[in-house]
């Protein structure tokens, strides 16, 4: 790309380090990190969130890389990644990010509905999606199919019916 004076984007970062975590490449992984901050995208959600699943990967302690670890972290929880926590059942980590975020947007919301759900915690995951309707935030169908989980989890026959009309509305609406 370099050669034909093309700019690289943040796609094009995004997909060269998932490729190099695919072929388990930590080196190649890095390098292109090194050039994606040269080219101005070090505070790139999507390259950050790579370069993340990069070094979890790897392991930060087994890579020696303790101090960027935790920059990471701190620029994660300005960013509200709580979603990589509530996906991988880190739930502890993922609503105390989710709770220190100044902005929290329907997929944040969503994000640790779905966690909770997935990983069996009904009360949280339906009181979650009470403060987000609260909050005026209308939820995802992430959340409602999240939400119908947990009902059928704790045998929530009634709510979930509600919850699956909800959704055929929404979706004829649409």
């Amino acid at each position: 790309m370099s050669s034909e004076r093309v700019k690289p984007d943040s796609s094009t970062f995004t997909v060269a380090i998932k490729a190099c975590i695919n072929t388990l490449d930590l080196k190649s992984g890095e390098e292109v990190w090194e050039y994606a901050k040269e080219f101005g995208y070090r505070d790139d959600i999507f390259v950050g969130s790579s370069v993340l699943n990069m070094y979890t990967k790897c392991g930060f302690v087994k890579c020696g890389r303790i101090v960027e670890a935790i920059d990471l972290y701190r620029w994660m929880q300005r960013e509200g990644y709580e979603d990589m926590y509530a996906k991988d059942g880190k739930l502890v980590i993922a609503s105390t990010i989710f709770r220190i975020m100044s902005y929290r947007n329907v997929v944040s919301w969503s994000s640790l509905i779905s966690g909770y759900a997935k990983n069996g915690y009904a009360g949280k995951a339906l009181e979650l999606l009470t403060h987000m309707k609260s909050y005026s935030s209308e939820p995802n169908l992430v959340a409602l199919v999240s939400t119908l989980l947990v009902c059928s989890q704790v045998k929530f026959s009634f709510l979930g019916r509600e919850i699956h009309e909800y959704i055929i509305r929404r979706l004829e609406l649409d």
